[in-house]
């Protein structure tokens, strides 16, 4: 007969040429000792495995790990110290008796510290006596203390919890628990589609993004599934995590290596990372965890890292974003037939409205409707926010709670965790027991360690919207914090999508006056994509008249000086009349620019076609929401200063980008084509001038693009008062003679050099003049204001001229920040070859510490950008069009520009 159970392996680690008499006793002491097994190196046969992977997987194995400590300490037994000390091994440091021990080996001893059993072989009377009395100890230890939890069993409770918060969510989505239990077993529930596997595959880091209700959780739990799984079959591999963003907002690494205690080392093994709710946490923190897992993953070999989020600003265009899809036709329908118990027919689906047929394709919503029509018997709700509010409502009617007890309860909670990055909020701050208990009986809301939350994020953000309603936090409160109006960012824009326009404008109006590039943003994604309401009429067209008026009053003070570019106001700022027109479910409207006084609102005529008074008319169906006019307002302003920047029409005086149109002007005047950089004597330009008539002061060129002369006129004549006799071109032009080929070869590549500082310095400072004149009320929403004053750092490569096919000049750069109070300058450098400025990990580590050091207290994670590609820099405008493409970028962020940029004019 044999025992049951396999021996208890002990681990030998030291520096075996020293110790090797040691070793070999240690081994024969627990030979003899019938329940434990010696693992040494020199006693184990060959293998094809790495040496270095078999000892330190050896050592996650083994159930005590022994270190023989003597005079001196390699780094191979410093990796499987650390390791024992990772994977929460017992450890026994046996300090053997020499006369000194080394700086490393002394500082090894520092950091493990208290955390391992001491054995003094001199004390104990010699290494034999010293190893069997511990054994003793620990056998007696085993006995009379709990075992401590196997790594296959810290594995498998990992997998527990993960099933167990699939539950959660279903249970409180409405799901009863059996049926809950039976969609957690089924892996294909929820599994994420061959395109999103096959990015978690081949990227080191991904961004799954989703609008609320799309899946994005359950895809991360299946995937941290599969890595339990994979870690159960490998014990060397990477090491699976589950986080809350919030788990993570003292940095991702702390709350990484939290997470893997007793699990392994991830600096050695790896880790799938997995972060649920990114978006939940402040802008700046879901910024910091994107960098800080681009580094991690990039640091730690083996490493995968996935991160869950709705489309918020930070996240758009990167390139780990991979949107989640919504499910298919068929996919949706049978979710929603195997909830409601039911076969949901295509004449069920006809009469339901149009927000609840595009719902049902993100999960969440599936789910809702398939309990809401089990519920009332197949009959279906009007819109999203009647799923929400049944849910709630059949969740406390089952418990027997009244839905305005528990308001109050809810509301706190909700607004505790937004104020708190959606971390759990201790139960006593909350409320009373007694007001807890059903809340917690009902699913609503979970409670772990003291600590209460709502399971389903969307509920956290539904019930911070009708705290809003109710006046907390207050507007006052937003408008004084910056940081906590963030914060309530989705609220916000649940809130101006769901309640009626006397509610939205309480908050929206003093808001835009002071935040207008953060309150865009909140209608581009509220009013856009959320409603509770199914279409309907319009208001009177009086009424519609005074909504709108009041909104665009808002934006023209919210913007300052560029009302007076795009806002339908007169010369001391107060807004024209409007005329309003409803036809059905669409409104027409149109600004009075007629001379008669009219009053503010009037009925729009019918005929306008040839009627200058109202040069302008817009048509639309302003929908089901009660905030369209808000939306409505934003989009009239958008839309002319969109057209604005398109041509490059932002009026300034002076500086580098004045400079490339009076250049152009002359180039147009004397005929002369865009790349010829030879300076125009002054009098063949004034002789050109003599064929205008004085008051005229427009010219139009071939392709019938009128140019204003005065900057032009103005310029002669300043250069005529310093007794110049040029005008000369605004860049840095060709050094080399001129041949047939690419411009570029016309260039050395000290000169390509030279003009593009040139030219980068021009764009730097007519970007900065363009924010200041105008967009001085928008510049806090602006990531390249935000960065500036900076530092443009990068190289340029120019083409290899040696070769028949040199390719084009290519340029790589960052804007790094500098201290407040500094000039910005351009440091750009000749590179060589086709290689990148260094690797962009490092540069956003950089860029992280500069930030922290030049700008403490300042968050700017996802503001920074490193730019790649060819160099363009030979047409005569090429200033102007780089800080209009910095300030559109900038603006269609911030949802201030619409459509793209398309061809510029000039």
């Amino acid at each position: 007969m044999r025992p049951g159970e396999r021996p208890l392996v002990v681990f030998v680690s030291s520096v075996m040429a020293e110790l090797e008499k040691e070793r070999q006793e240690i081994v024969r002491i627990l030979n003899n000792f019938p329940p434990f097994s010696a693992w040494a190196f020199e006693f184990t046969p060959g293998s094809s495995e790495p040496v270095d992977s078999t000892y330190l997987r050896k050592v996650r194995e083994a159930d005590i790990v022994i270190w023989l400590i003597g005079a001196e300490t390699t780094e191979p037994v410093r990796n499987e110290i650390q390791e024992a000390l990772a994977s929460n091994r017992r450890l026994w440091a046996v300090k053997l008796p020499v006369e000194d021990r080394s700086q490393a080996t002394q500082a090894l001893l520092e950091k493990v510290g208290s955390r391992v059993k001491w054995v003094d072989v001199e004390k104990a009377g010699g290494l034999k006596q010293a190893i069997e009395l511990t054994l003793q100890d620990e056998i007696v230890r085993a006995f009379q203390g709990t075992p401590e939890m196997g790594y296959l069993d810290k594995l498998e409770e990992l997998n527990r919890r993960s099933m167990a918060r699939c539950i959660s969510r279903w249970q409180a989505a409405g799901v009863p628990r059996a049926k809950a239990e039976q969609l957690a077993a089924n892996p294909s529930i929820g599994a994420p589609c061959q395109a999103i596997q096959q990015r978690y595959r081949e990227n080191k880091i991904i961004v799954l993004v989703g609008n609320m209700g799309a899946g994005k959780s359950l895809i991360a739990e299946r995937l941290y599934q599969q890595a339990i799984v994979e870690a159960r079959k490998n014990i060397n591999g990477p090491i699976p995590v589950y986080l809350q963003a919030f788990e993570a907002v003292d940095g991702l690494e702390k709350a990484i290596k939290k997470a893997v205690n007793g699990l392994g080392n991830p600096s050695i093994q790896g880790v799938h990372v997995f972060v649920d709710g990114v978006d939940e946490v402040e802008t700046a923190n879901a910024s910091r965890i994107l960098n800080e897992g681009r580094i991690l993953a990039n640091t730690w070999l083996k490493s995968r890292i996935v991160l869950t989020s709705r489309p918020i600003p930070i996240f758009k265009g990167i390139e780990e974003a991979v949107t989640v899809p919504q499910l298919t036709d068929e996919e949706a329908y049978g979710l929603i037939d195997d909830l409601a118990g039911k076969s949901v027919s295509s004449g069920m689906t006809w009469g339901w409205s149009k927000s609840i047929q595009e719902a049902i394709h993100l999960p969440l919503f599936a789910v809702l409707m398939g309990n809401y029509l089990h519920a009332q018997d197949m009959g279906a709700p009007k819109s999203k926010g009647e799923l929400i509010s049944h849910l709630v409502e059949q969740a406390l009617m089952q418990r027997g709670i009244n839905l305005a007890d528990a308001t109050g309860v809810l509301h706190r909670l909700a607004a505790l965790s937004i104020d708190r990055s959606g971390s759990p909020i201790p139960a006593v701050e909350v409320a009373p027991t007694e007001k807890l208990t059903p809340l917690l009986e009902s699913g609503l809301v979970v409670e772990h360690s003291g600590a209460i939350f709502f399971p389903l994020p969307i509920l956290t953000q539904w019930f911070a919207a009708r705290s809003l309603a109710e006046g907390f936090p207050s507007v006052g409160e937003l408008l004084n914090d910056p940081q906590r109006l963030e914060a309530w960012r989705y609220p916000l824009i649940i809130f101006v999508a769901t309640f009626s326009h006397e509610q939205v404008t309480s908050i929206l109006e003093p808001l835009t006056k002071e935040h207008p590039g953060f309150v865009s943003q909140i209608i581009d994604d509220g009013l856009a994509s959320w409603g509770l309401e199914e279409e309907v009429l319009p208001p009177p067209p009086q009424e519609c008249g005074q909504r709108i008026r009041t909104a665009m009053k808002a934006w023209v003070e919210g913007i300052g000086p560029l009302a007076q570019l795009i806002a339908p106001v007169r010369d001391d700022g107060t807004l024209l009349p409007i005329g309003v027109r409803s036809h059905g479910a669409g409104l027409i409207t149109g600004w009075y620019y007629g001379t008669e006084k009219v009053p503010d609102i009037v009925t729009l005529p019918l005929n306008l076609d040839k009627d200058l008074r109202w040069p302008h008319t817009r048509w639309a169906r302003p929908g089901r929401q009660s905030g369209w006019a808000w939306r409505w307002a934003l989009e009239e302003l958008s839309n002319k200063l969109s057209e604005l920047l398109r041509h490059q029409a932002l009026p300034i005086e002076d500086g580098p980008l004045t400079r490339e149109y009076v250049w152009i002007t002359a180039l147009k005047i004397v005929g002369r084509g865009s790349l010829d950089y030879r300076p125009i004597p002054l009098s063949e330009i004034e002789k050109h001038f003599s064929s205008f008539p004085s008051h005229i002061n427009d010219f139009m060129d071939a392709r019938r693009h009128r140019w204003n002369l005065g900057p032009l006129r103005r310029e002669i004549l300043r250069l005529r008062n310093l007794g110049e006799l040029e005008l000369r071109p605004p860049w840095p032009g060709p050094d080399l003679e001129p041949r047939a080929g690419w411009v570029w070869e016309m260039y050395s590549d000290e000169q390509l050099l030279a003009r593009t500082k040139a030219v980068y310095e021009g764009a730097l400072k007519g970007y900065q003049q363009l924010v200041e004149t105008w967009f001085s009320r928008l510049a806090d929403q602006l990531d390249t204001w935000v960065i500036l004053p900076a530092r443009l750092v990068g190289n340029i490569i120019p083409p290899d001229r040696g070769k028949e096919w040199a390719g084009s000049p290519k340029i790589h750069w960052y804007l790094e920040p500098l201290p407040y109070g500094t000039q910005s300058y351009v440091d750009l450098t000749l590179g060589t070859g086709d290689a990148s400025i260094k690797d962009p990990l490092l540069i956003f580590n950089h860029l992280r510490a500069q930030s922290h050091k030049v700008r403490p207290g300042t968050m700017m994670w996802g503001r920074f950008t490193i730019h790649h590609g060819i160099l363009d820099i030979f047409e005569p405008s090429i200033a102007t069009r780089l800080a209009y493409d910095w300030l559109w970028e900038d603006l269609s962020k911030i949802s201030w520009v619409n459509g793209s940029r398309g061809r510029r004019e000039w």
